[in-house]
């Protein structure tokens, strides 16, 4: 399953926050530095780039950058979701190569390269990594892509199995996606197997949620007689009881929040006008999701204990991506998305106070100046503090890339 194949059409109103009440309660006033209410032409490009240079005014150092061993391959954007990982104590990245996971020790700067299996070559996606940094959970996208587990300490890397005996191994036809908690015991993933392995009752051409258990040693295949019928894209809340996901019913996508300890699914219960999948705090007590509208970008942010909402965007902003983090308190959020002007702009790294709404250009060098180059797969740290994104940007600090087309960077937060 994907995303709505509908695109969104540049005929349809402004975001009007009258029409959902709760909303318009709490969306808090745009920072007139990030806004851009702009005219067309010279001027409003002028006036765009210093709007984004205020917004990265907060932005102070250069961002680390994390050396590339020469073994390995150079790093290049694919689009295939999650190729860049931190752990939630910040002390550790993960990052996806041609056949492999590099992983950095920010304070050694040691790097261990894990070369994956000659049975799964082929790139790497999905990637999710323990608080710690001791276990890590990845797609291998191979023929056929399977799901592994890898314990650095052990230097333990295996396939997660489907059924409890394990004679029968994941090897779906459509998997691309993992989310894991906290503490590394349990990973999320979907995935369409092929019809020989597929759980009685399901439908092999639909991606469907497994959740897998690696203290007991057991993947759990979870599906509702009633909706949805097919699952993508799971998010596991760091403690572990939550897993959102994105679902399709017969009248469309939508979004769902599985309380694992009360055995319940529901429906959330977002604007029409956002679409995609979620990203949860630590007890899922903040959710956030991508805006998909004509005329705003960014992400729309839930409270859970008040039903509120906080738009993290907006006209100045053009269609995200999806792509994003948010820290374990859910009080810091941050995407990628591309500037609405100019309308070239390469995408940026945002991050977004999601109790006020205010922006922050996080991909910007050290004079505040926005990265020349595109900036994709951002990821937050537990406590907000460490942010690492992918950027073929040449001016955000001393030439990092080493001739290569991508670099890795580390930003410390100071909003």
């Amino acid at each position: 399953m994907t995303q709505s194949s509908a695109k969104p059409t540049r005929n349809l109103a402004r975001i009007d926050p009258a029409r959902v009440p709760r909303v318009a309660r709490s969306l808090p006033p745009r920072p007139k530095a990030c806004t851009c209410l702009l005219e067309h032409g010279v001027t409003a490009l002028l006036l765009a780039l210093v709007a984004l240079s205020a917004c990265a005014a907060q932005v102070k150092t250069m961002p680390e950058t994390l050396r590339l061993d020469d073994e390995v391959a150079p790093l290049r954007y694919r689009d295939i979701g999650r190729s860049l990982a931190i752990s939630g104590d910040g002390h550790h990245v993960a990052y996806a190569g041609q056949g492999g996971i590099a992983l950095v020790d920010r304070e050694s700067q040691r790097m261990e390269w894990l070369a994956l299996p000659d049975s799964s070559p082929g790139n790497v996606s999905g990637l999710s990594i323990s608080q710690d940094g001791r276990f890590l959970a990845f797609v291998a996208k191979g023929i056929p892509p399977a799901v592994y587990l890898y314990d650095r300490q052990r230097q333990d890397l295996s396939p997660i199995d489907l059924s409890p005996d394990g004679r029968a191994l994941i090897s779906g036809v459509y998997i691309f996606w993992t989310s894991m908690s906290a503490d590394g015991a349990l990973a999320a993933f979907s995935a369409a197997l092929p019809a020989e392995e597929t759980p009685v009752g399901s439908d092999p051409t639909m991606p469907q949620l497994y959740l897998h258990d690696r203290l007991a040693g057991t993947t759990e295949h979870y599906r509702w007689p009633e909706a949805p019928f097919a699952a993508c894209c799971p998010e596991v809340s760091g403690d572990g009881h939550y897993v959102g996901f994105l679902g399709s019913t017969k009248t469309g996508d939508d979004s769902y929040l599985f309380d694992r300890q009360a055995n319940q699914l529901q429906r959330l219960d977002f604007p029409e006008w956002s679409e995609g999948p979620v990203l949860l705090s630590r007890q899922a007590e903040v959710i956030a999701r991508p805006l998909y509208h004509a005329t705003d970008g960014g992400f729309i942010v839930k409270n859970a204990a008040n039903q509120d909402f906080t738009l993290c965007g907006g006209s100045e902003l053009g269609l995200a991506k999806g792509e994003g983090s948010i820290s374990a308190d859910g009080a810091r959020l941050v995407f990628a998305a591309p500037p609405a002007v100019p309308e070239a702009a390469p995408t940026q790294i945002w991050g977004c106070d999601t109790r006020t709404g205010a922006l922050h250009l996080l991909s910007a060098g050290v004079d505040g100046a926005p990265g020349n180059g595109p900036s994709y797969e951002p990821a937050l740290s537990d406590d907000g503090r460490w942010l690492v994104f992918l950027s073929a940007a040449t001016n955000l600090g001393e030439t990092a890339q080493d001739g290569r087309e991508w670099g890795v960077y580390v930003r410390e937060l100071a909003w």
